[in-house]
């Protein structure tokens, strides 16, 4: 009898997995999809396939969400940046955030924790992230200590996904204002932050769905690693939706005096 529960319980927990990757694989990029069935492992930011994509800046100006009707907070106890345009993003990100909440069930609202990062303070992110993993792991050579920093931070010289206004770190909360079960915090590492991450209570895997099918229906991609992360425009974008080239570069203050 002990044998018999045994096995049902290892079939379940098997069945369960494999709903929640069949999940993610209908709501996620095909491309990235077949990458991650070919490789195991999600795309980082800094693969040479994403690299290889051109950009070709747009021009399009950085707004302020604050200024649209969307939650957005300076103040997330998981958030790392306190850039004083970390709230700023593209203006076409700002209005795929709004049709994007459209798409939720009434009661269920975005909150956008951050935005744009500039270059100096992502490479500052960069080396913190990499003398952490250093110290941690002495005998790791540079190139695997650069890896999985990549699976964190992205390194400024790629034109990073946040330094373009292109990306959006964001949770789902109920009307209340407090947060869903997503699985795992916003930033924090671990297995679980993968989107299509198994283990995950069926609560969790279900506000994972309804986030990626809210931001995919306007476009965005999600970088698989970070269940949170959202883009649009970026290289990774381009990547994933195979466009010829990405539509914005890096972004500086001076694009908002556009708007």
């Amino acid at each position: 009898m002990q044998v018999i529960i045994g096995s049902f319980i290892a079939l379940e927990i098997g069945y369960l997995a494999t709903r929640c990757r069949l999940t993610f694989a209908r709501t996620t990029s095909p491309k990235i999809w077949r990458d991650m069935q070919e490789n195991t492992q999600p795309i980082l930011v800094d693969d040479p396939r994403v690299l290889a994509v051109p950009i070709r800046e747009c021009g399009e100006p950085l707004v302020d969400l604050c200024e649209y009707p969307l939650l957005a907070t300076k103040s997330h106890p998981k958030a790392r940046s306190e850039a004083e345009t970390r709230l700023y993003c593209r203006e076409g990100v700002a209005q795929r955030l709004l049709g994007a909440e459209a798409r939720l069930p009434e009661g269920i609202r975005l909150l956008i924790v951050e935005c744009h990062r500039p270059l100096d303070l992502q490479d500052a992110y960069w080396e913190d992230q990499l003398e952490s993993l250093r110290e941690r792991h002495p005998d790791w050579p540079e190139e695997k200590l650069a890896t999985e920093n990549a699976k964190f931070v992205a390194p400024s010289e790629i034109v990073p996904p946040h330094s373009t206004g292109g990306a959006v770190d964001l949770v789902l909360v109920d009307s209340e204002g407090e947060e869903l079960d997503m699985g795992s915090a916003l930033n924090e590492k671990g297995p679980l932050m993968r989107t299509d991450a198994r283990g995950l209570r069926q609560e969790a895997r279900h506000n994972r769905k309804l986030l990626l099918e809210a931001m995919q229906s306007t476009g965005f991609v999600n970088y698989p690693h970070e269940w949170w992360h959202f883009s649009y425009g970026d290289r990774y974008w381009a990547y994933a939706k195979d466009e010829p080239a990405a539509i914005y570069g890096a972004a500086t203050r001076d694009l908002t005096a556009r708007g």
